[in-house]
């Protein structure tokens, strides 16, 4: 996680008008619904959901428009029923809809967050909940409906499979248990979604070696999530790069982060202070170590723990980016 208050969000990847893909099937349309997709729907189908009304709900505006997590969710364990929890689509079990439909729904920033403490509007998830009533272990409709709609997310938006995830599983709700049904549920889903490419390319010039680097690239709300969740860098040389509009003072932290990173900020080209951080995965907000750069910065390159002193790489070193 990154900044001051970065926490998990969910965010309205939102679905196409009742006449869109797949029509409704077994129940009324609500006001808070764009379109109910039958069981069997294909990644097609949903694709058109997720897409078919992005431009009317602003979703195509700057902040907006990218899904950084994914939570499975039974919906009675959680919070109230679904029509008033901040939920983006609703699984069908047979109760109030056909087992393996699913339900888009525009009730995405309702209320709070996951666990209803934080105070910070929900803008980066997408909370796919099994309607209340559910029997378990889940039938497989309802996991083959969890995964296709996990993997139409990831055709369309940079979805690490690291972050699906089953409820149980995001530090901050603890003491509440990932039900075993929600876990295989999540573990179906993550077998869907493709590791991102990189989209960026660095070159660190370091005692005149070039070193080569292949990056995720974030800026603006994306810089808050950063390696959130995640148990991996996808490669030895593959980092996330972190682009800032100006100059100042950073810090980073490690709430919800599993594994040590090492952290150099920059700038001007030019590195100024490397960290090696420490997971900060389930403790409390308020123990968790700030990161400073101790001078301005307008770049943070972010790589496996123990990188920089591996590569020899040190403060005063330059970096280029798109090279």
């Amino acid at each position: 996680m990154r900044g001051h208050a970065a926490l998990l969000v969910l965010l309205a990847a939102c679905g196409s008008a009742c006449n869109g893909s797949g029509g409704a099937v077994g129940a009324a349309i609500s006001d808070e619904e764009f379109v109910l997709l039958p069981a069997g729907a294909s990644v097609a189908d949903m694709g058109k959901a997720v897409d078919g009304r992005k431009k009317d709900e602003g979703l195509d505006t700057p902040g907006h428009g990218t899904v950084y997590f994914v939570i499975l969710r039974d919906g009675e364990r959680y919070g109230p029923a679904y029509r008033h929890g901040a939920f983006h689509a609703v699984l069908g079990a047979g109760v109030t809809l056909p087992e393996g439909a699913i339900s888009i729904r525009r009730v995405w920033a309702a209320s709070g967050q996951i666990d209803g403490k934080n105070e910070e509007p929900e803008r980066w998830g997408v909370s796919v909940a099994v309607e209340p009533g559910a029997a378990k272990p889940y039938a497989e409709k309802i996991r083959e409906a969890a995964a296709t709609f996990a993997e139409a997310l990831a055709q369309r938006v940079p979805l690490h499979p690291d972050c699906v995830l089953a409820m149980g599983e995001v530090a901050y709700t603890n003491p509440h248990a990932a039900d075993p049904a929600e876990r295989d549920l999540a573990k179906a889903a993550r077998a869907r979604v493709p590791v991102p490419a990189p989209d960026g390319r660095i070159v660190i010039r370091s005692g005149g070696r070039e070193i080569k680097v292949d990056v995720e690239r974030r800026s603006g709300d994306a810089i808050r999530v950063g390696m959130m969740f995640r148990t991996r860098f996808d490669g030895e040389d593959r980092g996330m790069l972190f682009e800032y509009p100006h100059a100042a003072e950073r810090q980073f932290w490690m709430r919800n982060c599993r594994i040590p990173i090492d952290v150099a900020y920059v700038n001007r080209g030019r590195v100024e202070k490397i960290w090696t951080m420490e997971p900060g995965f389930g403790a409390d907000q308020r123990s968790i170590r700030h990161y400073p750069s101790d001078t301005v910065a307008d770049m943070a390159l972010e790589m496996p723990a123990g990188w920089f002193e591996k590569q020899g790489v040190k403060r005063g070193d330059e970096i280029v980016v798109g090279k």
